[in-house]
């Protein structure tokens, strides 16, 4: 007697390993989209700190930009260049270029992003002094 599969048994097994495969994707991807939002928003608020010292401790001015070429967010002091690269699911809605001067002021603004993930808006609103800022969520609905 042959041992092994019959055509239909393994078209059965490879039905269910299909369904198991396709199903859990979209909430996969849906968190792994949420994680990288959230590395984004953890890495921009690195780099601030980073350019925060400089002016504290170096006296050095950080120029801040957005480069919509390579979707990145970028500070750029003597010569030193860091960027935040944004996920694809975070839109900058609005964005003026600012600098961090040597003393850390930042004339206070608000820049914009929109997440396509949450369908919110998020305001990074910049305050007085040594430049510090805080990201409001408001939702759209």
């Amino acid at each position: 007697m042959k041992t092994g599969f019959t055509v239909l048994e393994t078209v059965i097994v490879l039905g269910i390993v299909t369904v198991l495969v396709i199903f859990p994707v979209p909430g996969i991807s849906q968190c792994r989209a949420y994680n990288e939002e959230q590395l984004f928003w953890s890495e921009l608020r690195q780099n601030w700190r980073t350019a925060q010292l400089r002016a504290r401790n170096e006296r050095q001015v950080t120029q801040v930009e957005y480069e919509q070429s390579s979707n990145q967010i970028v500070f750029v002091a003597d010569q030193k260049r860091d960027a935040v690269q944004l996920p694809g699911t975070l839109k900058v809605i609005r964005f003026e270029p600012f600098q961090m001067h040597a003393n850390g002021y930042v004339k206070p603004q608000t820049q914009e992003f929109k997440s396509s993930l949450t369908e919110c808006r998020y305001l990074m609103r910049i305050q007085l002094a040594w430049g510090g800022y805080h990201v409001e969520r408001v939702n759209e609905k």
